[in-house]
């Protein structure tokens, strides 16, 4: 039965910021095409409902098959005054954006993939039906907002309803401006359980990376490319991001300076957790620089009036 279509009980605003402000700290903002500034290398995981394990990609074009652990990037040291510069100029294109940003604007992606669920047996699973409506439905917002998107495919873990020849889509758009050699990557994974339709985890995700990659739009003033990615089969052990992962060459992989995955981030009853930078080693604490972007992330949470707490990595 269709899910009745009422105004959103969950809380999205101080997450909406705060990954926003976030990500364009890392990007920057400038009036003409600069030298980029060299954000710290992360991967740092906003979770405001609870741990929950997540890809841990980085950057470029079409996977090939999987046959070893992902490895995150691990990026050069920053100078302060690049770290600076990027913080302010970053600062006025967050600015503009949050006042466009909004919920209801994220909530109409959470509504489309709901429906979605309802018209395919009600879960939106990676490998089925479910899951391709929700890529090419991403796929779709972004190519309406400018961007050039790919959908590069990995094969689909064993499942007793497909065939072993198929393929599963990840989807990734990057904005033409920026320096295509240093990137600041956001991603969210885009398939849900098998059980339910995959609302908070993880279309809520989904929604706010949709939400700001329309408002940015593929042309940003930006001295750093931004890169998004939504990814499949999370839920069967991020296969998805994996096969991204492995995919890159070590060229591909160094551009990245920085990751921010989104998970779970819309509840009405939510807790506010942000990973990176917490633990003795970087299974749990993330590659250099996670420490920084998790207390960009948790300062801005703040600023809404909610209190953050830093875990560590789980899931990995």
């Amino acid at each position: 039965m269709p899910h009745p279509r009422t105004r959103s009980p969950l809380r999205w605003r101080p997450a909406l910021l705060g990954i926003m402000v976030a990500l364009l700290t890392g990007c920057g903002s400038t009036a003409q095409q600069t030298p980029p500034s060299v954000s710290p290398s992360t991967v740092s995981t906003l979770d405001p409902s609870g741990p929950s394990p997540s890809a841990q990609p980085p950057t470029e074009q079409t996977p090939s098959n999987p046959s070893s652990s992902a490895t995150p990037p691990i990026a050069p040291s920053t100078t302060a005054t690049a770290s600076v510069d990027a913080a302010l100029t970053g600062g006025q294109l967050a600015q503009r954006l949050s006042t466009e940003v909004s919920e209801p604007g994220a909530f109409v992606h959470v509504q489309a993939l709901q429906e979605i669920a309802d018209q395919n047996g009600g879960n939106r699973a990676s490998p089925s039906g479910g899951y391709d409506a929700s890529v090419d439905y991403v796929v779709t917002v972004l190519r309406a907002a400018g961007y050039q998107v790919s959908t590069p495919t990995y094969p689909a873990s064993g499942d007793e309803d497909h065939d072993g020849g198929a393929t599963v889509r990840n989807v990734l758009a990057q904005t033409d401006t920026g320096n295509p050699a240093s990137v600041v990557m956001i991603g969210a994974h885009l398939d849900s359980v098998k059980e339910g339709p995959g609302i908070v985890d993880n279309g809520s995700g989904v929604a706010v990376l949709l939400e700001i990659a329309s408002r940015l739009g593929a042309n940003p003033s930006t001295q750093n490319a931004v890169r998004f990615a939504f990814f499949g089969s999370e839920e069967e052990g991020a296969a998805g991001s994996t096969a991204y992962v492995e995919g890159l060459a070590a060229d591909g992989r160094n551009k990245i300076k920085l990751y921010l995955n989104v998970d779970m981030v819309a509840s009405p009853n939510a807790g506010y957790l942000v990973q990176g930078g917490k633990g003795g080693d970087l299974s749990q604490a993330g590659p250099p620089g996670s420490e920084t972007v998790a207390q960009v992330l948790a300062d801005e949470l703040a600023k809404t009036g909610v209190t953050a707490q830093t875990i560590k990595f789980v899931g990995r």
